[in-house]
């Protein structure tokens, strides 16, 4: 034992000996981790820790190997225009994004201390795996290595975790159908009859029909009434068949009649029909406002049922998309009917190539909510979104599978969205109103401003009636200059 307490050794922890009592004295170690601030990932020398007098730390930092900051390096991001997640702008031969995803992305360079570029994938696509097992896409260069973040609206699935790493969720979603709105321009002339139904304005001509026929046979026989009878003539003080109508006719345009009738039986009849004609009118009014103010998408396809009802209307996914994923693997009933349509339409790269299939009105295309009402409210009623939604999830920015900056850029992200960052975007890129000329977001059902086709109809009526009224005199003029009246004595 008195040998082995002598003994001195050298070695990798450089022990330089043994005490009395047998205990290594002056140990030694060498800290050594992966230097992140530095313009390359390298190991380097952290410090020393001895037992004599413990820890020592020339650079200050215990834990150096956790990951700080890039330390102003570039690096290289990939994107694809989605707008408004991103969004391309091309000043001389400089392409320049912005967007939503992009400002996320602005703010987290500010944070972690690094440049970047975009590099644009050249399927122009998100990322779906391949038979074989592959990505292609964006995730599929995300998981080659070459580029430190996938930018844009990227679905958090089971499917890419395997093989991707994903930051906090920084937007939930869900898809929604994006078709052609239905509305008929034709209708829309005569949209001022709308407010009735055909068998209701039917009723209400065939009620004044009845009414003016009934008011005048109550006169005509009421023993009350002035009527005056001989064998050449019959002189009245009560008003005619003819004027009947005419009287009705007024009260429903809401036009004083310069004749009242004085039997109490015609009196009756005359106060029960004005009173019918306050609240048929009334009705009329208000529901003729809601008609020309407010966008009618009663017609148009809100889920997936009505969609596949809809069987000359194709259905539209974007190609290289997690949708595909979605209703190509799925064991639900629905979705597989959906899937075997989508079969049959052709595929596209993006909304903007979808937008030209959905403006025929014989395709509609699934994709993002948020994306669809923001397309639909810039184009100013030309298109409809469903009301349901379906298959929500969560979305944040791509990373590869255990980088070292996945904790603190998520944390950074999550601090943006405590901070109300991310809700300020959102409003710039969302906003409520949309510049249309007055108008507002079709889906929202708001009111907007009436245009000449909205009340076309009503100036064509009247133009027609005009008419007629000129034919009715040129027709009194021929009878009269065939027919001259008797000179008078």
């Amino acid at each position: 034992m008195a040998e082995l307490r002598a003994t001195t050794l050298a070695g990798f922890t450089k022990i330089r000996g043994f005490d009395h009592s047998g205990f290594p004295q002056a140990v030694e170690y060498g800290l050594y981790g992966i230097q992140y601030d530095s313009d390359s990932d390298t190991i380097g020398w952290l410090g020393t820790w001895r037992n004599d007098n413990g820890l020592q730390l020339p650079g200050g930092k215990l834990f150096a190997n956790k990951f700080q900051s890039f330390g102003n390096r570039m690096i290289t991001v990939t994107a694809r225009e989605e707008d408004p997640f991103v969004i391309k702008h091309t000043e001389g031969n400089q392409s320049i994004f912005t967007g939503f995803a992009f400002d996320i992305l602005d703010e987290l360079s500010e944070r972690l201390q690094f440049r970047y570029t975009v590099l644009e994938p050249e399927d122009a696509r998100y990322g779906v795996q391949q038979e074989d097992g592959s990505w292609n896409g964006m995730i599929g260069n995300v998981i080659k290595g070459d580029i430190a973040m996938a930018v844009g609206p990227f679905a958090i699935t089971s499917t890419r975790e395997a093989d991707v790493d994903f930051t906090t969720p920084f937007w939930e979603d869900s898809f929604g159908i994006l078709t052609l709105k239905s509305q008929s321009e034709t209708g829309k002339l005569f949209q001022m009859m709308k407010p009735f139904t055909t068998h209701v304005w039917v009723s209400i001509a065939a009620a004044m029909v009845v009414v003016a026929l009934v008011s005048f046979l109550s006169s005509y026989y009421s023993p009350y009434t002035e009527w005056r009878r001989d064998s050449t003539n019959v002189s009245k003080k009560e008003a005619s068949l003819k004027e009947n109508f005419w009287i009705i006719y007024s009260s429903v345009i809401e036009q004083g009649p310069s004749f009242h009738p004085s039997g109490i039986s015609s009196r009756c009849i005359l106060g029960f029909w004005w009173l019918f004609t306050i609240l048929i009118v009334s009705t009329y009014t208000a529901n003729l406002a809601a008609f020309l103010t407010v966008v009618d998408v009663s017609s148009n396809i809100n889920n997936l049922d009505e969609l596949l009802a809809e069987r000359e209307i194709g259905i539209l996914l974007e190609d290289g998309g997690n949708i595909i994923t979605v209703f190509k693997k799925s064991n639900n009933d629905l979705y597989k009917r959906v899937w075997e349509k989508i079969q049959q339409s052709p595929s596209v790269s993006g909304i903007d190539e979808a937008l030209e299939y959905v403006k025929t009105g014989k395709y509609a295309y699934i994709g993002m909510k948020s994306i669809l009402d923001h397309t639909a409210a810039k184009s100013c009623g030309t298109y409809a979104v469903s009301k349901e939604t379906f298959n929500s999830g969560t979305f944040g920015l791509v990373i590869p599978e255990n980088a070292p900056y996945r904790e603190v850029a998520s944390y950074n992200i999550m601090k943006m969205l405590e901070g109300g960052l991310v809700d300020n975007w959102q409003q710039r890129w969302w906003p409520k109103v949309y510049n249309c000329s007055g108008e507002q977001n079709a889906r929202t059902g708001s009111a907007t401003s009436l245009r000449l086709d909205s009340l076309g109809g009503l100036f064509i009526v009247y133009c027609a009636i005009t008419a007629v009224g000129f034919v009715s005199l040129l027709l009194e003029i021929v009878i009269r200059r065939c027919n001259p009246p008797a000179p008078q004595k």
